[in-house]
């Protein structure tokens, strides 16, 4: 655990380090200034500070612990009274001896490591442990005839959000659900992020009506829309399951009830509520024995969820396997394989639309001399330059293929040539723009020269072969490249 110590005292950042021994290896206290957020603080408070008006640095960190230095048990009536002092911070003699000194800091910053630790640093909720610890008193304080009861909220299908939009957007959600949750449940006794996606909720109710409270959190839940980013907002849902305490019952077992209640629930369809009370009721009305049914329900959920997992794994297997097959393993780029398949379905998509189909070919001007002059691992990364300048100047409705050797190929379906000719045109620059080295470190610069063609679909009475169409493409391009290179013909 890490802490940010705040030092505003007349008194050695040394004895900072005597107090560093005090503590476990696993706390680590980093030194902070300026405006950077901080934890705990050590700040003069005596006479002489008050007396010359320094109050104000203490009146700025109130709301966090401090070690208020003073110099007379005067000093800490005069900080009580005027509201600068707070239960959570420690006193001590400005002249205390180190020993003191180191004592007193000490502990505040032990008491500041707890209160850390009752807190879940994602949501602000009670952490798991302080939930246990309530919740373990809250049950041995009930009165026998008073009910207690736990609702165990699991957002659904999070992981499959985590892969989807990637584990920044999740903490995202699990922050929006806890605002959700901490607003909707005002008068319940404690809410804790118990762990990953799942929430705790402990209420002094009766089953029914901590069915009804749960009913009210999963629709909340349902209807919140977090926002990810300004142009995104991601909508979840949640399974609930609830338990209440029958006599004398303890908190692992309240937990494991509410546990199998949530699990009952996901079995069920997800986006639901269960209450193990419902459970046990149905089980005995259809002589289903509760455990084993809590057994089964377990079983059902973990196999739908390794069924699932399975299935997300055999597409991304699926997509890698299709990219291999499809992208040219140096540049990146669609490859020639690809290139051939969709290349005749965009020509016929073309004439049976009665629209334009126009197509760039390029060749990288003298790269036998690129790849004498630097050797072939300088040509390939002469080849891997020109493909990202192709991909970053071609338009979102264009794609991009390495069509062989040092030739590329730009598809722009729904393009008259005028305008193909201009995004060639910036092809052409983008190319010639670009610099990368070789791996003895000597800048390679390179020029393309690039034929353009159209296809008219309206003027075509059948769609003409792949080649026919490349052939005039590529006609365009020796003509660039007779005419003196780096150049666009059409």
């Amino acid at each position: 655990m890490e802490l940010r110590l705040r030092w505003r005292s007349r008194r050695p950042v040394s004895l900072l380090t005597q107090a560093r021994e005090d503590l476990s290896p696993s706390v680590t206290i980093e030194l902070v200034s300026g405006n950077e957020p901080w934890d705990v603080a050590v700040v003069d408070a005596d006479s002489s500070a008050i007396e010359r008006g320094a109050t104000g640095e203490i009146d700025l960190l109130l709301g966090r612990p401090k070690l208020l230095l003073i110099s007379s048990p005067d000093d800490e009536r005069t900080l009580i009274e005027r509201g600068l002092a707070e239960p959570a911070d420690e006193f001590c003699r400005s002249d205390a001896e180190a020993s003191e000194f180191r004592l007193r800091l000490t502990r505040l910053i032990a008491r500041v490591i707890d209160q850390v630790a009752k807190v879940d640093g994602l949501t602000g909720l009670m952490s798991r442990r302080a939930f246990a610890e309530a919740s373990e008193i809250a049950l041995k304080n009930a009165a026998p005839e008073a009910p207690v009861s736990i609702i165990l909220a699991d957002l659904d299908d999070f992981k499959r959000l985590n892969e989807a939009h990637g584990h920044a957007a999740g903490d995202l959600v699990i922050q929006g659900i806890a605002n959700v949750l901490r607003a909707a449940s005002f008068g319940v006794d404690l809410v804790a992020r118990y762990g990953g996606e799942e929430f705790f909720l402990l209420v002094h109710e009766a089953d029914e009506q901590t069915r009804a409270l749960a009913e009210f959190l999963r629709s909340e839940i349902e209807e919140a829309r977090i926002e990810i980013d300004e142009n995104k907002t991601i909508s979840v849902t949640a399974t609930l399951g609830v338990a209440t305490s029958t006599g004398d019952i303890d908190l692992d077992s309240i937990l494991r009830r509410a546990d199998q209640a949530l699990y009952h629930g996901k079995g069920a369809g997800k986006n639901t509520i269960f209450s193990y009370a419902q459970i046990a009721e149905d089980g005995t009305q259809n002589s289903i024995d509760v455990e084993l049914q809590g057994y089964e329900d377990r079983v059902h959920v973990l196999t739908q969820r390794l069924s699932e997992e399975l299935a997300r794994r055999s597409r991304r297997m699926i997509s890698r396997v299709r990219d291999e097959a499809e992208r040219d393993g140096l540049t990146g780029l669609f490859n020639r394989r690809y290139f051939d398949e969709r290349m005749q379905r965009e020509i016929e998509n073309a004439v049976r639309s009665d629209r334009r189909l126009c197509v760039a070919m390029i060749d990288l001007d003298k790269f036998g001399a690129i790849n004498r002059t630097y050797g072939f691992p300088g040509g390939d990364r002469a080849l891997t330059l020109a493909a990202r300048a192709l991909g970053k100047a071609s338009r979102s409705t264009d794609w991009v293929a390495r069509y062989g050797g040092e030739e590329f190929v730009v598809v722009m379906p729904d393009t008259v040539l005028k305008d193909a000719v201009a995004v060639a045109e910036r092809l052409r620059s983008q190319v010639e723009a670009g610099r990368t080295e070789a791996v003895d470190g000597r800048e390679i610069r390179v020029t393309a020269s690039i034929g353009v063609v159209e296809l008219d679909g309206s003027a075509a009475s059948m769609a003409p072969p792949v080649p026919e169409f490349i052939q005039r493409a590529s006609d365009k391009l020796r003509e660039a490249k007779n005419t003196g290179r780096n150049r666009v013909c059409s």
